[in-house]
């Protein structure tokens, strides 16, 4: 049964992350709503940029807080499925952004997740261990 504790962790840990961050951007809308419409001065897009690194930084967390064990794994893994996301809203709304705006979007996610794994190392020291069985 300890076995499968781990395993559960790690299962929701993802889908609780990728909700932390969707939580993060809704709460942030109602505060700064000229980030999420038209964004089509710099001022909006560094704005914009800020908010997408905090809620990356947030979600990741939470991930990491929830798993509990090898977060640097599990920071691995989160940052490749934020990587396929980004790339695909890279694509799709943003395509029309200048390229330096899209280079930060997926330039940051590295720095989000290790900011993330670090500050979950503060809150969980030995979370760096495999899990018990």
């Amino acid at each position: 049964m300890k076995a499968i504790i781990p395993w559960v962790r790690t299962i929701i840990s993802f889908p609780l992350g990728m909700a932390a961050i969707m939580l993060f951007h809704s709460g942030a809308l109602l505060i700064f709503p000229s980030a999420y419409g038209e964004v089509d001065n710099d001022l909006i897009r560094s704005l914009s940029l800020t908010l997408t690194f905090a809620a990356g930084v947030f979600g990741s967390v939470i991930v990491g807080v929830v798993a509990g064990h090898r977060i640097w794994l599990h920071m691995a893994l989160f940052f490749a499925i934020a990587l396929v996301i980004d790339i695909s809203a890279i694509n799709g709304e943003l395509a029309a952004q200048p390229l330096w705006f899209k280079a930060l979007v997926i330039a940051t996610l590295p720095v989000q997740m290790w900011l993330g794994a670090r500050l979950v190392l503060l809150i969980h020291p030995k979370g760096n261990l495999p899990a018990a069985t």
